[in-house]
């Protein structure tokens, strides 16, 4: 019996550790938009595929109303600088995040604080322009971003605090340009991939169409409905309707207000600010 003991022992501890570790990765399946703060996996705006003839760097503010009444404010800041004709390099995302949790969203992840400030995320990427038919006829691009593992808190659900990609491809039009008018209609879709814990992932796609106006020579107009669809299909599903309105205040700065409205797993209203400045290219259009 002893002996019988002895020998079952080894088996029932790794028993143990195995069934503790399958419940630590289940565990890490709350790592889902619905599920976390409002900032760790949000969708993300489109941009028509065309190469502009400037560096974009954008400064602003950002508000979030969760899906269960939690309140959080990051400063956000975004780099698209191109490189010729074919290439943008795109750096984005916000320093940190200001977070209140509401108490309905305490009981519900069984947090360990109800407020804080957290490191946030910060996003790199590329955009290539593949195809080009021509001036005013449709163009494809392709887009690569990659989260960093800059965001913190995990245990707070405020950022994965690692690695996720998009990829996706952009097919776009500008129709009846000139200088006080024009209309931008485009659409992407793609792949939305990002790790929950050290052991799983989720995979989802990700799509969003877009209308942009310029109904005066300083007035612009922008419109996207853009989401993504997990396959996990619990709390994995943002969807998001946006209104941007933005004003050129100068040649080189422009002035806008984006309010996004959230259904199912997105948060319920997110407001933007921003400063857009228009600077030299860092390498001419004609390379």
């Amino acid at each position: 019996m002893r002996e019988t003991r002895a020998t079952m022992r080894p088996w029932l501890t790794f028993l143990v550790v195995l069934l503790s570790a399958r419940a630590a990765v289940a565990g890490d399946r709350w790592v889902n938009p619905g599920s976390m703060g409002a900032n760790a996996l949000p969708t993300i705006a489109a941009e028509p595929p065309w190469t502009v003839e400037y560096t974009q760097v954008t400064v602003g503010v950002a508000y979030q109303q969760g899906k269960l009444d939690d309140h959080s404010f990051v400063p956000t800041f975004r780099l698209a600088a191109p490189f010729g004709k074919h290439v943008t390099a795109i750096f984005d995302g916000q320093p940190i995040e200001l977070w209140w949790a509401s108490p309905r969203t305490e009981v519900a992840w069984q947090l360990p604080r109800s407020h804080g400030v957290s490191k946030a995320d910060i996003r790199f990427g590329v955009k290539l322009l593949l195809v080009d038919f021509g001036q005013n006829k449709p163009k494809i691009a392709f887009r690569g971003l990659t989260k960093t593992t800059t965001g913190k808190d995990y245990d707070a659900r405020r950022f994965t605090d690692a690695p996720g990609y998009l990829l996706e491809v952009i097919i776009g039009q500008r129709f009846l340009p000139n200088e006080r008018f024009l209309v931008d209609l485009y659409l992407s879709g793609g792949y939305w991939i990002w790790q929950q814990g050290a052991d799983l992932q989720n995979d989802a796609i990700h799509v969003a169409l877009a209308l942009d106006l310029r109904v005066h020579e300083r007035l612009q107009l922008g419109w996207q409905f853009r989401g993504f669809f997990g396959w996990q299909k619990k709390e994995d599903r943002p969807l998001v309707a946006s209104l941007r309105v933005g004003v050129d205040v100068a040649p080189f700065l422009q002035l806008s207000t984006t309010v996004n409205l959230g259904f199912l797993d997105a948060p319920k209203v997110d407001l933007r600010f921003d400063l857009t400045f228009r600077l030299p290219a860092l390498v001419p259009l004609i390379l």
